[in-house]
């Protein structure tokens, strides 16, 4: 008896089956196709635009732009954890010191620069010896 309602149940599938229209099951893999690219395009994507996935950069700059009243950041996407800054202007050495600074991590040194004038030059060392400097004519 089980036998039997076994191929009634499976006869009925495969009537329902052989009714599906070229067109649908077309229709459905282009779907199916669709959804795994969106799927994997948009993990590539994210992938790419995370600043620490595969890169190994650091970047100084300004913490508001031309002004260096507020001070700069040094933001680390790089295996490097100690950064050497030194503000120098003219002629002489205004602040310098080292911090740590994670990966993924940005560090904003402050400075008081109300009596600084002239040419402003910051330079930011890592660890491995590789500079990067930024100006501010005052």
């Amino acid at each position: 008896m089980n036998g039997n309602k076994y191929r009634a149940l499976m006869s009925r599938f495969v009537s329902r089956a052989k009714r599906i229209a070229p067109e649908t099951a077309l229709a459905s893999l282009f779907l199916a196709l669709f959804v795994v690219s969106a799927a994997f395009l948009s993990w590539k994507i994210d992938r790419d635009l995370d600043p620490d996935y595969g890169k190994e950069y650091w970047v100084i700059a300004f913490e508001e732009r031309g002004e260096l009243s507020s001070g700069f950041f040094i933001e680390n996407h790089s295996d490097e954890a100690e950064f050497t800054y030194t503000v120098s202007g003219g002629g002489e050495t205004l602040a310098s010191g080292t911090v740590p600074i994670a990966r993924g991590e940005k560090r904003i040194i402050d400075l008081s620069a109300s009596d600084i004038a002239g040419r402003v030059t910051i330079t930011v060392e890592d660890g491995q010896k590789k500079k990067k400097s930024i100006y501010l004519e005052r």
